[in-house]
């Protein structure tokens, strides 16, 4: 049973993070009109704030994330309809300008833009979303203004 316990210290390992994935899984399998549906997972780009490992915040970060990437890769692997969006990676592998506020915590507005419509593109269609026309909107502006 993996039910959040706040004096329970523990790092998830690999297997607990899939078989959280599964849990998931299997819950909207069940409840699915159909069973037949597609599932995106990502890993979040935003570092640790804080760790309670004892590691520094940046080896806590470094092995949080790469858990959950593996994670990720593995449970794809397993699942036909299961699909990996790079969200994490486009950020971190992104000039820190670019993807970063000057906190360095938080991810710039205009990267939130580009991965949200990277997403978008990736798995709708065109004019899927028309309330989100004011991203494009924005973007010709700013590139008219240059």
């Amino acid at each position: 049973d993996m039910k959040a316990d706040p004096a329970n210290r523990d790092v998830m390992t690999v297997e607990e993070v899939e078989v959280c994935l599964d849990h998931i899984r299997d819950l909207l399998f069940r409840h699915h009109v159909t069973g037949q549906f597609q599932m995106v997972i990502t890993v979040s780009p935003v570092p640790l704030g804080k760790t309670f490992t004892g590691d520094d915040i940046v080896v806590a970060n470094c092995n949080s994330k790469s858990t959950l990437r593996t994670a990720a890769g593995r449970f794809c692997g397993r699942h036909g309809n299961v699909h990996y969006f790079p969200s994490y990676e486009m950020v971190l592998h992104s000039g820190q300008g670019a993807a970063w506020r000057p906190d360095k915590l938080h991810v710039n507005p205009h990267m939130v833009q580009h991965v949200v419509k990277s997403f978008l593109s990736a798995y709708y269609e065109a004019g899927a979303f028309p309330r989100l026309a004011v991203f494009e909107d924005a973007d010709n502006s700013a590139s008219e203004g240059e």
